[in-house]
């Protein structure tokens, strides 16, 4: 039995030149990403945000929106006040319904809290043109507690 012969009896489909160009470019994409993310975690105090990432015109052009991690190690509750970007007009923290938080997101004590699509996020909008072809997207997380930190999050198209 020949390799393609084992392959359509087992169910597995041949792929083709395009699609394993596809599939390289897919997987490259995810390793470059995971190293990115995996590079971006902070401290300050007793939180940690980490995992953080950003992706471009969500909300529609002009817009980004930023994912992050926050753990806090603290037995203290901190609260994410703000996350600023001198690369927007504007910034919003917002509940899972897309709603704004203005008082903030709870980092409860001795937990972390995991903004992510179809959860908690923050919006970003009016980005700088010259932002579209950048790699990382500056911000500065403000907590109530522990205070600011300078962060870089990888930008995913």
């Amino acid at each position: 039995m020949s390799w393609r012969e084992f392959h359509r009896t087992m169910g597995f489909e041949m792929i083709s030149r395009r699609g394993f160009g596809s599939l390289c470019f897919g997987l490259c994409t995810v390793a470059y990403v995971s190293r990115a993310m995996a590079r971006n975690s902070r401290s300050i105090d007793m939180v940690t945000i980490e995992h953080g990432w950003a992706q471009f015109g969500i909300d529609g052009p002009g817009t980004s929106v930023v994912y992050l991690t926050i753990r806090n190690e603290s037995q203290d509750d901190d609260y994410l006040l703000a996350v600023d970007s001198d690369s927007a007009t504007a910034t919003m923290i917002h509940d899972a319904k897309k709603q704004p938080m203005p008082f903030g997101l709870l980092v409860p004590g001795y937990n972390r809290v995991v903004m992510e699509p179809q959860g908690s996020h923050v919006l970003l909008s009016g980005i700088l043109k010259s932002v579209a072809t950048a790699q990382f997207l500056p911000v500065r997380v403000v907590l109530r507690d522990a205070g600011s930190l300078d962060f870089s999050v990888p930008l995913v198209s």
